[in-house]
């Protein structure tokens, strides 16, 4: 994101002045940096929109939901910041205001999107980019697979156990586009 570069590069080009780091060194900060000042200023800007529409606590109450999952799971990676920040909105904006709108929550939709996710959860886990396959410690891979699973399937049965709440159809509908840009994510990887 803009904001975000321009610090990057303030900072970067202090730290390789003013110590002995390799490039390959200096390449792994910038990713680490990029990843999360991304996702914050990403994240920043998401709020300002739905607050904007009166729905900053739904957008609140999903984002912890990812939170809770992605972290551990993984996901869908893109290569451009925009096209990132484009799907991202769109996921949102599905979550919150279409999916909720047009597929009631029934039995039927419910235990569909259950078991495509907590199916999809445990297979997938975990989706990386490419770049991170590199670094990351397989040795976490089994652990992370379990908690996003057992994630995932705590909030359905929180879902399940609160049909009626404001929130239940946002939370089901973002664990579900969630998975389906990890089928994705996970596609793509076994195709390389």
């Amino acid at each position: 994101m803009p904001i975000s570069n321009v610090f990057i590069r303030l900072l970067l080009k202090r730290v390789h002045a003013t110590n002995d780091y390799d490039e390959d060194t200096i390449d792994m900060f910038r990713y680490g940096l990029q990843a999360v000042l991304w996702e914050i200023e990403k994240l920043t800007y998401f709020f300002m929109i739905f607050w904007l529409l009166g729905y900053h606590i739904h957008f609140l109450m999903t984002t912890l939901v990812i939170f809770t999952i992605r972290f551990l799971a993984g996901g869908l990676h893109v290569k451009s910041v925009w096209l990132c920040f484009g799907l991202t909105l769109l996921s949102y904006i599905s979550a919150i205001f279409i999916f909720p709108h047009f597929i009631p929550l029934n039995v039927v939709s419910f235990f569909s999107v259950a078991l495509f996710s907590i199916f999809m959860t445990f297979i997938a886990t975990p989706v990386r980019s490419a770049k991170r396959e590199k670094i990351e410690k397989k040795a976490y891979d089994k652990p992370k697979k379990w908690l996003a699973t057992i994630f995932t399937l705590i909030w359905f049965i929180v879902v399940w156990m609160n049909q009626d709440h404001i929130f239940a159809h946002a939370i089901m509908w973002t664990i579900f586009l969630q998975n389906v840009q990890m089928f994705i994510g996970y596609w793509r990887k076994r195709r390389r």
